[in-house]
């Protein structure tokens, strides 16, 4: 279990560096088109979607410990999360865009950019994970 959890913090850590990385790369291309509120806007857009699959990493998680129990109770984590996540990215995004005025487009760049990684890299683990079988 303990090699488990060392191995999860490492392939979370993985994906974290990989869509700062990428995230990077797309805020250093808005700040060359807009300027400096351009990267703050792709960095915040970068930002969030690192919350958000960094969450449903650690509800899959919990909701893979929890159906051992309960199916029910497996589901029911599931639909929270993904809820939770969705009312998230909502909020961020209007504290974004109404609050602290940053550049729409630049932030829905930021974030596609990184979700793409996020969604890649869990493509890879499948695959991999696929050749082990």
């Amino acid at each position: 279990m303990e090699q488990s959890k060392t191995e999860f913090a490492t392939q979370t850590r993985r994906l974290v560096i990989t869509q700062i990385t990428l995230g990077g790369f797309c805020a250093a291309g808005f700040y060359l088109a807009k300027g400096a509120i351009g990267a703050q806007s792709a960095i915040y857009g970068t930002a969030i979607s690192i919350v958000l699959a960094v969450l449903l990493i650690t509800g899959v998680r919990r909701a893979a410990a929890s159906a051992e129990k309960s199916k029910n109770k497996s589901m029911a984590v599931l639909y929270f999360g993904a809820a939770q996540r969705f009312l998230l990215a909502l909020v961020l995004f209007a504290l974004g865009v109404g609050k602290l005025g940053l550049d729409p487009l630049a932030m829905v760049a930021g974030f596609a950019v990184a979700q793409a990684t996020y969604l890649l890299a869990m493509q890879l683990k499948r695959s991999v994970n696929d050749e082990k079988i």
